[in-house]
């Protein structure tokens, strides 16, 4: 799996798993200005500004990719997800949740790489995230990561298997 992942915190422990596939999750623009040229020429496939950070995905990480018929993943947030069901139909969006609010709270905590606003300010956008959940085709319960892992691995295989039967 190829994977760019641009973030402003502390990387996190990823999943690396059987899934073959090209990944491209957005990355944090740590400069607004730097994010201006790219929306005027329109080459961001989404963005959008998350927990006080501008976040995107350049068309041209995405397009070639595409263009061979080749699937890519994306890690993004509800305003990204939106704009990239609105310019792509041929998507998959996958939700990812937890069961309950309390268990974000407790990974968010755990995790000690941020402080209380910053805490608070996740939680309220989660909050916020959750009552757009319904707007994706599928959602999936993240609270085992294995069951987490292949329940996506399912997905995401079953599309790719569609999509070569399609082609």
């Amino acid at each position: 799996m190829k994977a760019r992942d641009w973030n402003p915190r502390p990387q996190n422990i990823r999943y690396q798993g059987p899934i073959n596939l090209p990944a491209l999750a957005s990355g944090s623009l740590r400069a607004p200005k730097r994010l201006r040229p790219q929306r005027r020429r329109d080459g961001f496939l989404e963005w959008a500004k998350v927990h006080d950070n501008y976040y995107g995905t350049l068309r041209k990480e995405v397009e070639p990719f595409r263009d061979r018929g080749t699937g890519v993943i994306l890690v993004i947030d509800v305003q990204g997800a939106a704009q990239v069901r609105a310019r792509c139909p041929d998507h998959l969006s996958i939700f990812m949740r937890t069961s309950a609010p309390d268990l974000l709270e407790e990974r968010l905590r755990a995790r000690g790489t941020e402080d209380e606003a910053a805490i608070q300010r996740r939680l309220t956008n989660a909050r916020k995230e959750l009552e757009r959940a319904g707007e994706y085709q599928v959602q999936v319960v993240n609270d085992d990561l294995t069951l987490a892992v292949a329940r996506l691995s399912e997905l995401i295989e079953g599309e790719f298997r569609r999509a070569r039967n399609h082609a």
